[in-house]
């Protein structure tokens, strides 16, 4: 059975104000997405397929349209270059249009920069061997 996310916001909002509980995000469906609360990560705008709302107390959660998840962190957009994708089973994976790659795991900025500096490494090592046996 498929339920617009929008249908079930509308429905877990209603069932927060007669019973009391809080609306947002469940601990089954939450995900982890690297957010932050500071006042610049907050004027960043949403990656695409993201809304944020409001519960019944006030506390800010996100939808994602695209998995028809929820979380309570806000999401971090994915680097330049970068899409996620679902698998025919629906499991989410990234694809790096810069390398032609995908991966399971979700990329950050931080992690692209950490790899890229590893593989400057890691060709400059591979070079400076080359030069040595050449000088043997």
């Amino acid at each position: 059975m498929e339920v617009d996310v929008d249908t079930l916001s509308n429905m877990i909002e209603g069932m927060a104000t007669t019973s009391g509980t809080s609306p947002g995000p469940s601990s089954a469906r939450l995900q982890e997405n690297g957010g932050s609360t500071s006042a610049e990560d907050e004027e960043e705008p949403l990656p695409q397929g993201w809304e944020m709302k409001v519960d019944g107390n006030g506390r800010r959660y996100y939808v994602d349209h695209n998995s028809r998840t929820t979380a309570w962190s806000r999401p971090k957009p994915l680097p330049t270059g970068w899409e996620q994708r679902q698998d025919p089973r629906g499991r989410p994976y990234y694809v790096d249009h810069n390398s032609r790659t995908t991966t399971w795991q979700r990329p950050t900025t931080e992690n692209v920069l950490e790899f890229q500096c590893w593989r400057r490494q890691l060709s400059d090592n591979q070079e400076a061997n080359r030069v040595n046996l050449e000088n043997r």
